[in-house]
């Protein structure tokens, strides 16, 4: 399994028991009010199912191993040179500069590993 470190973080890749953090993480009025609308647990099942499978999406998790978000990267179908970035951080863990630290680590990711994307890297939280 594909796991990611830097300093303060630890990315890994999305299991099943990660489907209570996913859960909450998705249902956070504080986290969803800028990332559209809250879908129902039926809804984020079969999103949670998804990321498990997509080997460009991680959970970022402190030196402790406790979930604070999730990051993905998804290279452009129609420039494998560039890739699209998302983010989420339960409340407690914003404003601390874990997306930031998580986004170069991921960017570096898709350039070294997932075949060159990775160029131009435009996150989005």
């Amino acid at each position: 399994m594909t796991t990611i470190t830097t300093p303060r973080l630890s990315l890994t890749r999305f299991v099943t028991d990660d489907w209570p953090f996913f859960l909450r993480l998705r249902q956070d009025p504080q986290v969803m009010r800028f990332m559209g609308e809250m879908l129902s647990e039926e809804a984020l099942r079969s999103v949670f199912v998804s990321r498990c499978a997509d080997p460009g999406v991680f959970v970022l998790r402190d030196k402790f191993g406790e979930a604070l978000g999730d990051i993905g990267l998804r290279i452009s179908p129609k420039n494998p040179h560039e890739a699209d970035v998302g983010y989420a951080l339960l409340p407690q863990a914003q404003g601390k500069g874990y997306a930031s630290e998580a986004l170069r680590a991921v960017c570096e990711y898709g350039f070294t590993t997932l075949g060159g994307a990775g160029h131009q890297c435009l996150g989005a939280g």
